[in-house]
């Protein structure tokens, strides 16, 4: 809770997103997927507000690993699968701009 408390204190919106994933990894790491999900769920919903998808990709991976450890496979496989598809979907986006430049 401590933890939780320091990253809502951050003023910054980019900090506090990173400082949730690290969170989540680190509580999943330890076997809490509850805390690891709902730090995950926090990064989720500060990424979003920023619109930036490559914290959103990293978020749904860490919220579907501890959905997988929670045993909420359903849940865990949505997730998963947004994460995919949020990477491939910025990969291609990567390499058509890459392109434009040859």
């Amino acid at each position: 809770a401590r933890a939780l408390h320091v990253a809502d204190s951050l003023s910054d919106a980019p900090g506090r997103a990173a400082a949730y994933l690290q969170m989540s990894a680190l509580a999943s790491a330890m076997g809490n997927y509850a805390g690891g999900l709902q730090y995950a769920l926090q990064a989720e919903q500060t990424f979003t507000t920023l619109a930036y998808a490559p914290g959103q990709a990293e978020a749904w991976l860490l919220r579907g690993m501890a959905e997988q450890g929670l045993g909420q496979y359903t849940a865990a496989e949505a997730s998963l699968r947004r994460a995919l598809h949020a990477t491939q979907a910025r990969q291609a986006n990567l390499a058509l701009r890459a392109q434009a430049f040859n």
